[in-house]
């Protein structure tokens, strides 16, 4: 395999520093979702209550994390390779991680929505202080997305170990090792037939090197998109080589409702109470139901919804769970 980009962690390590997260807030929750999606790295190891993962700081910076909590108070350790971090690098550092643990997501709002709707009240009651955040950079998510791309889970589940495997950096978080998504400057420098050999990327390949190259170039990185107008961050998005609407939607730190045929048809049947003969061809009526219903929360009930699918299947007709 042509992994000659991947890196060697040669250990560092710096003082911890506490974040405080408004409540409502449940760590274990929120950076480990009920559904088992990943909150920065797969591959990031749970241990004793703390989650050692990897943040791409940067182009070409990874950082290790472990993060413990008591109460609202999370203690986050940073490691990693090469140089230790520069002041400029430990503030967007905490941006990030707060990001991360969604310390400006809007909860409470989200879940006043409770008292008269009733997917909303069984969703605050199963997952009460999930929060959403973002920790992972643009590249990372555009990574998750392309492989997500016209392609069965497993198969893209496949695409991505490869190319975490192959191509991440691997760190020792605190005793623990903990391999990251690769970062632009590596995939920047692969060999685009090479990639595409090595992960079965098939033409995912061209897309993954040639959006690398353009994030080098000077892409806004995720804090300047969630800083931005929904539109526009959407907008330059979309100026990505091989990100489209969907794609789009699911790299975006606005939150939007990005649905797939799966998760359409799994919405029209709490929405309707029925499933859909086509459930691509539904996504339209399901999204301007989802808009008209939750308004401006419709991205945290998109979220709270596929991470309660088991304990929802029991009230309403839940044909499909995965």
């Amino acid at each position: 395999m042509g992994i000659s980009g991947t890196k060697k962690a040669q250990p560092w390590s710096e003082a911890p520093f506490t974040l405080t997260i408004p409540q409502p807030f449940d760590f274990a929750l929120t950076v480990r979702k009920p559904a088992g999606w990943d909150w920065g790295a797969p591959g990031e190891v749970w241990s004793h209550d703390t989650l050692y993962s990897t943040l791409n700081l940067s182009e070409d910076r990874v950082v290790g994390l472990s993060l413990s909590a008591d109460g609202d108070k999370v203690t986050v350790k940073t490691s990693g390779n090469g140089p230790v971090m520069s002041e400029g690098e430990r503030a967007v550092l905490v941006e990030r991680v707060k990001a991360g643990l969604g310390a400006d997501d809007d909860l409470r709002s989200f879940y006043s929505l409770a008292g008269s709707d009733k997917l909303v009240r069984q969703l605050r009651k199963d997952l009460y202080g999930l929060r959403v955040g973002f920790l992972n950079g643009v590249f990372e998510r555009c990574l998750l997305a392309i492989t997500l791309q016209m392609a069965p889970l497993k198969r893209s589940l496949q695409m991505r170990d490869c190319l975490i495997d192959g191509y991440g950096t691997l760190v020792n978080v605190d005793g623990q090792k903990v391999r990251s998504w690769p970062t632009p400057a590596v995939i920047a420098s692969a060999d685009p037939n090479q990639l595409k050999q090595d992960c079965k990327l098939g033409y995912r390949a061209k897309a993954v090197h040639r959006m690398a190259e353009q994030i080098l170039g000077g892409f806004p990185d995720i804090l300047e998109l969630a800083a931005m107008p929904e539109a526009d961050a959407f907008k330059s998005l979309r100026t990505l080589y091989g990100v489209g609407e969907y794609s789009a939607q699911i790299v975006s730190p606005h939150r939007g409702f990005p649905l797939d045929v799966w998760s359409s048809r799994v919405f029209h049947e709490i929405l309707f109470g029925t499933t859909p003969a086509d459930s691509r061809g539904a996504i339209s009526k399901v999204t301007d139901e989802a808009k008209r219903r939750w308004g401006a929360h419709a991205g945290h009930v998109f979220v709270y919804t596929l991470n309660d699918l088991p304990n929802l299947a029991r009230n309403y007709p839940i044909t499909r769970l995965s």
